[in-house]
């Protein structure tokens, strides 16, 4: 499947006629040799001197077994996924394959919970969701500081926000205004609550190199520094001992690697290539969790703080991390956090806040 698919890459098809074809007949040429392979397997168990009941239920088993793997089997219905992709991708045009939405230079963004309609400003809060995240927001907030534990949010800027310009031409501004746009100023209006935003120092960052990776739906290393830089800065106005670290401290190196989760989710991964960016202590590394002067931190996040996590062990004299998991106060007398941290992609802000 795979050298039809190079085959299929390199071809200059003049309708999507041909293409079609050659779809239908991949699906035939798989279905036929699977269908040969039955057929050996029923001749040798028709030739087995077994009795002749017990020969004829283990070759309605076979036949059995054959349309069940055939309707489930991963190899197949994927070899088939990824030619239909590939064929949408070089010769149809197609500007979104489900949730990836295919860019301009290689990159591709992730369409999830409504991110592309929210960077176009057409899925706005309404004011009932503003004030559940408000009210959500201040409970634990409330919870947090009967305890003297000061609350941080900190939200990781999709893809398109940090990168729009390589979006395709179909997505554009409709209207200026985001959800995070909104609930940050709702939160002033209404609250003294902040929020870390940390787009501003993004946008700024990836002046010099990228900050997010071209296939994945992710920052990279670099864009996670970045975000260890402004999340250590804000923690440093409760603990003072919490400094973060120069990116003078840090050997950068980059290389070139294959296409990364969106392309997984595409099973596309050999036809795109991108940058890897790794970054290094040039120093002897500083001990973790070494300094019970620092604070111990719990943390609530998402698959952002997998690049992050490297940098924090320096400035916490303990670090308790729960993906992807609910609330639960009991945690706070298991763990007896100095701070609690909310960071979440900003296509997720509300799963964290309204849904859990």
């Amino acid at each position: 499947m795979k050298d039809l698919r190079k085959y299929i890459i390199k071809i200059k098809p003049t309708s999507g006629l041909i293409l079609s074809l050659i779809f239908l007949l991949a699906i035939f040429v798989m279905y036929f040799a699977s269908l040969a392979q039955l057929g050996v397997k029923l001749m040798t168990a028709a030739s087995n001197e077994a009795p002749a009941a017990s020969r004829f239920g283990s070759m309605i088993n076979m036949v059995g077994s054959f349309f069940y793997d055939l309707k489930v089997s991963p190899v197949y219905w994927r070899s088939l996924i990824a030619l239909n992709n590939s064929i949408k991708f070089h010769y149809l045009g197609y500007h979104q394959i489900n949730d990836v939405v295919i860019g301009k230079n290689g990159w591709l963004y992730y369409d999830s919970s409504g991110s592309i309609s929210d960077y176009m400003g057409l899925s706005p809060y309404t004011d009932s969701e503003l004030s559940d995240l408000l009210n959500s927001i201040s409970a634990r907030r409330h919870l947090l500081s009967q305890k003297g534990i000061p609350l941080l949010l900190v939200i990781a800027p999709n893809k398109e926000t940090i990168y729009p310009e390589h979006l395709p031409d179909t997505i554009k501004k409709i209207h200026n205004l985001t959800r995070q746009d909104q609930l940050i100023e709702y939160l002033r209006s209404h609250s003294d609550i902040e929020i870390l935003d940390l787009r501003d120092a993004l946008r700024q960052a990836k002046i010099d190199r990228p900050t997010y990776y071209a296939t994945d739906s992710h920052w990279n290393r670099y864009g996670a520094f970045i975000a260890y830089q402004e999340i250590m800065r804000k923690v440093s106005t409760y603990f003072p001992d919490v400094k973060p670290y120069p990116l003078s401290d840090f050997q950068i190196t980059s290389s070139q690697t294959t296409g990364k989760d969106l392309t997984d989710m595409l099973l596309m991964r050999e036809e795109f290539c991108d940058q890897s960016i790794e970054m290094t202590y040039k120093g002897q590394q500083p001990d973790s969790w070494s300094n019970a002067r620092l604070p111990a931190a719990l943390i609530y996040c998402d698959s952002f703080t997998d690049a992050l996590e490297p940098f924090l062990p320096p400035h916490f004299s303990g670090l308790t991390k729960f993906k992807n998991t609910p609330f639960n106060p009991a945690v706070l007398e298991q763990n007896k956090p100095d701070i609690v941290i909310y960071m979440m992609v900003e296509r997720a802000v509300s799963l964290y806040f309204i849904a859990r």
